[in-house]
């Protein structure tokens, strides 16, 4: 059976900018699943954040602990809203705390926001894999 990698969950809503073709775009970080065993110094915890990107903004979550591998860190933290201008879209990126060495790299999702039929709001779940 294969490992399954890390998955990251949120929440997008998109409204259309007036009449531009900007999207203002509101992310919620929910979880982070089936995170991998990662080496860490006697006593110190496991300790996790997201990068969500877009064409100009990055946002960072707050630092979570996690006890053991295959946990889930949760957040459930909002970020300020990005300006997204499709076809571009945002990247989400999931990270290890390090704390002598860079931190890092664990699983990467970009999406692009899809227009509304209405124009209004859109909602999607997103999902972040290695």
């Amino acid at each position: 059976m294969l490992a399954q990698g890390p998955s990251l969950d949120g929440n997008q809503i998109a409204e259309w900018q007036g009449g531009s073709s900007q999207l203002r775009v509101e992310v919620t970080v929910l979880q982070a699943r089936n995170i991998p065993r990662i080496k860490k110094q006697f006593g110190l915890k496991r300790q996790f954040f997201v990068f969500v990107t877009s064409q100009v903004t990055t946002q960072k979550t707050s630092l979570v602990s996690v006890p053991t591998e295959g946990s889930k860190a949760e957040w459930n933290e909002n970020l300020d809203a990005f300006i997204v201008q499709p076809p571009s879209g945002l990247a989400l990126r999931l990270y290890a705390k390090r704390s002598a060495r860079r931190d890092l790299l664990l699983g990467m999702h970009e999406m692009v926001p899809v227009e509304s039929q209405t124009g209004l709001f859109l909602i999607r779940k997103l999902a972040c894999s290695t």
